[in-house]
């Protein structure tokens, strides 16, 4: 079995990739996802919790 683990962040987001066979666990891969544009706006109804500089 494949397990990919997500770590969510704004304009950071985190992974990595597992392979798991028994009690056995082998790494494959990790990395970040980097967002360079702001998020323009929040959706209507939305509170936001911090303010982009």
């Amino acid at each position: 079995m494949r397990i990919l683990g997500i770590d969510p962040g704004l304009r950071i987001t985190g992974y990595g990739l597992v392979d798991v066979q028994g009690n056995s666990y082998t790494y494959v891969a990790s990395g970040v996802i980097r967002i360079q544009q702001r998020m323009p706006h929040c959706p209507t109804g939305c509170t936001p919790v911090c303010r982009l500089a």
